[in-house]
């Protein structure tokens, strides 16, 4: 049997609003949480959104994408997945980076420009070498990471990396780039989840706004991106883009009808997190997570 991408849900979707075809990724992940919610009497007001420790959340003097970062993250117990970016050195080795530059101790170094050998010579503030992908992966088992891919030229060894690996389904993968998110998806099939990138999530937007979405039809399949129809996918949005305002209960809602969790990036402040919490969405990535964990248990 098939596996889909197993994104963190801080609680259970809601029942579909119009029919999925069976095998669709969105149908698989709405059962399962059903089946989980009857079985834990779960409810949304009982949870809040999971946390998502963007780019490590580096603590104070803790370089940001660094082991140090989210091996904190992680063994506290209080990040549901970790975000991260990729970029690739002159001999296409992809390096865990936010920045086309790697920030080491004595300067920055333009990582297209050197090759994976002649980055590892330099170290970070912290002392740490620099993190390969690969590494990335293996260090963090079994772990929801949330990779974007910044460039082209990554992706030949990530692919090659992903595709000989058992564990896609705890993988959320992006591009700015559209096209580069097929590329991926028709690589690695339906194991991995996709985020949709700024055209895909205006469409939806479109389509929940307008009641397209929640009218029933049969021609309604028409207006969500091809994307959303035929992977696993998760939304990571800004509360607004490009001057429009995102996260609306309809969108929230118009994702879960897929079984698509929301993520929102990057939540650093307490009311923020708080609103959104309200709002209904299923995580956030930020730079704090002590800190929202935190108010978490309150």
């Amino acid at each position: 049997m098939s596996r889909f991408c197993s994104y963190p849900y801080p609680y259970p979707l809601p029942a579909a609003v119009f029919p999925l075809e069976p095998g669709h990724p969105g149908a698989v992940a709405r059962n399962q949480e059903t089946v989980a919610a009857k079985e834990t009497g779960d409810t949304v007001e009982h949870r809040k959104p999971v946390l998502l420790a963007h780019r490590g959340s580096p603590l104070a003097g803790v370089p940001e994408n660094s082991r140090a970062a989210f091996d904190a993250c992680i063994h506290s117990g209080e990040a549901r997945g970790l975000e991260t970016d990729v970029h690739a050195t002159r001999d296409g080795y992809p390096v865990i980076s936010h920045d086309p530059q790697w920030h080491a101790a004595d300067g920055d170094v333009v990582i297209a420009d050197v090759t994976w050998a002649e980055l590892c010579r330099y170290r970070l503030p912290n002392g740490e070498d620099p993190l390969g992908f690969e590494e990335f992966l293996d260090r963090y088992p079994g772990i929801y990471v949330n990779i974007d891919f910044k460039i082209a030229a990554v992706l030949p060894e990530a692919l090659r990396i992903l595709e000989g690996r058992r564990d896609l389904e705890r993988m959320g993968l992006a591009s700015f780039s559209a096209g580069r998110v097929w590329e991926i998806a028709a690589r690695l099939g339906h194991e991995p989840g996709y985020l949709p990138g700024s055209a895909d999530v205006a469409r939806f937007l479109l389509a929940c706004e307008s009641g397209v979405l929640f009218s029933g039809l049969r021609q309604c399949r028409g207006a969500v991106p091809r994307l959303l129809r035929e992977y696993s996918c998760a939304f990571a949005v800004p509360e607004r883009l490009w001057g429009v305002t995102v996260l609306t209960r309809r969108f929230i809602a118009g994702a879960h009808v897929l079984g698509c969790p929301v993520y929102v990036w990057t939540v650093n402040e307490t009311s923020q997190f708080q609103r959104l919490a309200r709002l209904g969405v299923d995580g956030v990535y930020t730079d704090f997570v002590h800190t929202l964990h935190q108010l978490q248990t309150i």
